[in-house]
């Protein structure tokens, strides 16, 4: 039964110049005895802008008709460092303990982060939704579940099957739906980063094999948040939710949830507001792993190396939450008011992923006098993450009324690193024959992928359905 409509300015197009991707560096290495030193610096500018555009009437949009002229967007600075030691433990060239600081920005083109977002054009409203009633007419009116919209689409207002259109006010019209923090877009230091910090020892068990082992912490910066200004924190109410008893849910399911909903008092119109995470509390997002490496290197021209790596991902943006409960509901990274789209609990403000291993090697071997080379590698990778996304309806829930963007939400209501898929076990071979000429070498390969024809899973679908009663089993 259709519940909803999706309205859409299409086709339109937006452009974006990239006027400056500016990059200085220095860099050096100091030895003193056995320690190594390594230090370097690095300033970056990234600068754009839009240049002139319109945007044209549409069918549904019939109002619309509007010029740009040129629009400066980002210009970002930032000095970053690269730092790095390695110490000659033992005097001996044969165990190393190396260090390392380094920070790192995002990249940045045409498209992505900030550097298309607050073009003119796409700050518009050009979708939105409005509730769809095909039961709306009485049983014998051909109208009635014919599954075509019976009513005005160009009044925004309730009429006939539809009900109100969201973001009415601003819908079709230059009036933009977002706006961005001046501070945001110009400046020092306001591009996303992260810092990875390493420690490790490699250690030369024999001649030409060694191991190593390393941890290794890796931090993220400079989040972004949806301040929707048309509401605030009173305008939401809170209500808890029982998931479904299932066998394949965590514990069995049955376990308590916590959810917000938009009172029907609350504005209609959404009035985004896009500005750095820090200004409404602390927001993180760290990963934490170790790994182990064979390095063999062997004179008969052998090649092995393999390894163990662990590590988790652990976010928190609990804070945020807390004065913006609309960033639980997003979709594509943006605030929405579509029951559609699948909202967080409030227990999922923080995270932590899960201890996830995996297994890697290679070998490779050239046999001499016909220079043919036999290579292979393996592969055991964890499997991906199970989400389930339910549809909840207000009787499974305390909240004492309907929902106020139709008759269910959509939570995911298992826990992030919860629950796995099967793990890929994957083996590939190379046959390769080398040629010579000269200082020219050439290979022709010949390669089996998969071979022993493995197929986990490597995508799964996330909408959450209740188990089959056991009278429909077979």
């Amino acid at each position: 039964m259709p519940t909803q409509l999706t309205y859409r300015i299409t086709p339109r197009t937006v452009a974006v110049n990239v006027d400056r991707d500016l990059g200085f560096f220095a860099q050096d290495r100091w030895s003193v005895g056995r320690l190594t030193l390594s230090g370097g610096i690095r300033f970056d500018q990234f600068k754009n802008s839009f240049p002139p555009q319109s945007i044209a009437p549409t069918a549904l949009a019939p109002n619309l008709n509007v010029r740009y002229d040129t629009i400066q967007n980002l210009n970002w600075k930032d000095v970053t460092p690269k730092l790095g030691a390695t110490y000659d433990l033992f005097g001996t060239g044969r165990t190393a303990l190396k260090v390392t600081l380094n920070k790192y920005l995002a990249g940045l083109g045409t498209t992505g982060s900030l550097s298309d977002p607050p073009n003119p054009i796409n700050r518009l409203v050009t979708q939105t939704t409005r509730p769809w009633n095909d039961s709306f007419y009485p049983a014998g009116d051909p109208r009635r579940q014919n599954f075509k919209p019976d009513c005005d689409l160009l009044n925004y207002q309730p009429n006939g099957e539809c009900g109100v259109l969201q973001n009415a006010a601003v819908f079709g019209t230059v009036t933009p739906g977002t706006t961005y923090d001046p501070d945001l877009l110009v400046g020092w230091g306001k591009r996303d980063f992260n810092w990875e910090f390493t420690t490790s020892v490699q250690h030369e068990v024999v001649p030409r094999v060694s191991l190593e082992v390393q941890y290794a912490r890796r931090w993220y910066g400079n989040f972004r948040v949806q301040d929707d200004l048309a509401v605030g924190p009173g305008d939401y109410d809170r209500f808890t939710i029982t998931t479904p008893s299932d066998s394949r849910l965590p514990d069995g399911g049955g376990y308590p949830l916590t959810g917000y909903d938009l009172k029907p008092t609350a504005s209609i119109t959404q009035n985004n507001f896009v500005t750095l995470a820090n200004n409404f509390g602390n927001q993180t997002e760290h990963f934490d792993g170790m790994n182990i490496t064979v390095n063999a290197r062997l004179q008969n021209g052998l090649v092995v190396q393999g390894g163990s790596g662990l590590g988790r991902v652990v976010t928190n943006d609990c804070e945020i939450v807390e004065k913006l409960p609309e960033t639980l509901h997003q979709f594509l990274n943006n605030n929405t008011r579509s029951f559609v789209f699948t909202a967080r609990p409030l227990e999922r403000c923080e995270e932590n992923r899960g201890l996830r291993t995996r297994y890697q090697g290679l070998a490779a071997y050239t046999i001499p006098k016909i220079d043919v080379q036999v290579s292979g590698t393996f592969q055991n990778l964890p499997g991906v993450g199970v989400n389930a996304n339910a549809n909840i309806a207000t009787a499974s829930t305390d909240l004492g009324r309907p929902f106020s963007a139709g008759p269910f939400r959509s939570f995911n209501i298992v826990e992030s690193g919860a629950l796995y898929v099967e793990r890929l076990n994957q083996l590939d071979f190379r046959v390769s024959k080398i040629f010579r000429y000269g200082a020219t070498r050439t290979g022709i390969n010949f390669d089996l992928y998969n071979i022993f024809n493995a197929n986990s899973v490597i995508a799964e679908n996330s909408t959450y359905a209740p188990p089959p009663s056991t009278a429909c089993r077979t």
